[in-house]
């Protein structure tokens, strides 16, 4: 298997994933592009954020307990089902704050939030 993981499969994986915590598939699947192009051995942020979902490990470790996901670092973060796993219920927890790419979704696609409270999130953001 190469570096990057196949779309189709990248798609297939994250559907089952988002439809577990009732998340739209799109929009997820934008952002795990936008964060990673889809390499789960993808680094950015000068070496602190791991995998296609672009966790910090600080972050990664908070979250990871949170959801009573037990994960080890780097390792994990670089695993797809797992990083995919942590992302989604962190999205679907309204904690999608912590990646610039989900504040610029539209409302209409995240379930929970409000134009007003999509508003307040760009504000807040560098775009």
């Amino acid at each position: 298997m190469t570096d990057a993981i196949c779309t189709l499969t990248l798609w297939a994986l994250l559907s089952g994933i988002a439809a577990e915590y009732d998340l739209p598939v799109e929009p997820v699947y934008q952002l795990v592009m936008a964060e990673s192009i889809g390499d789960p051995l993808a680094v950015g942020d000068n070496g602190k954020a791991l995998g296609l979902a672009q966790f910090h490990q600080d972050t990664f470790k908070w979250m990871a307990r949170l959801y009573g996901m037990v994960y080890r670092l780097p390792d994990d973060a670089y695993d797809s089902e797992k990083a995919l796993r942590l992302l989604c219920a962190a999205l679907a927890d309204g904690r999608g704050g912590h990646w610039t790419g989900w504040r610029r979704v539209p409302s209409q696609f995240v379930p929970g939030r409000s134009e007003e409270h999509t508003s307040e999130l760009q504000s807040h953001a560098c775009i």
